[in-house]
């Protein structure tokens, strides 16, 4: 299992390991995700500050800012999917091993857990934590913030699973 799980990560990132040249991208990909983190936080919180004197306005805010990341995270899940199920290459490599078609999706499923708990995780929880500093809230919040990514999981991978297959079809 751990084996599949490495050949599909080799897969989805094997284009950022290799040459200087593609590490140098590696980095610079990195850096921009980096960017697009602190800058999103920097708008969420300076909408947030506006808006926290009125009555539910900060947490209705919330709500729509998570939904939109929640849009853009189902757009990446779609990617990655198609990517992973519906690469010729790797069905042709794997169809000369005798490996259940189970294992092999749930391979495929678990990798897509951890990448998309990582990225969402990264792109939710400053949001959390600008929130709970704004609005002094406990540590209980921000451990429970901490579960927001893997149960999400479940929705935004569930709906580019749904989408996966009419996309790979365009």
């Amino acid at each position: 299992m751990l084996t599949l799980v490495s050949k599909d990560f080799r897969l989805l990132y094997g284009s950022f390991f290799g040459s200087k040249k593609k590490i140098a991208s590696s980095v610079f990909s990195l850096l921009a995700l980096a960017f697009f983190v602190v800058v999103e936080t920097f708008f969420y919180l300076a909408i947030l500050n506006r808006i926290k004197n009125y009555k539910d306005a900060p947490v209705s805010f919330t709500v729509l800012y998570l939904f939109i990341l929640s849009l853009i995270m189902i757009l990446s899940d779609l990617v990655r999917a198609r990517k992973l199920f519906f690469d010729k290459k790797d069905s042709f490599l794997l169809s000369s091993y005798p490996l259940k078609s189970d294992t092999i999706i749930l391979s495929k499923v678990l990798l897509l857990l951890l990448t998309q708990t990582l990225t969402s995780f990264l792109f939710t929880y400053p949001i959390f934590v600008s929130y709970g500093i704004v609005f002094s809230r406990t540590a209980l919040y921000y451990f429970l913030a901490l579960f927001y990514p893997i149960m999400m999981f479940f929705f935004e991978a569930g709906i580019a699973f749904l989408l996966v297959y009419p996309y790979s079809l365009l």
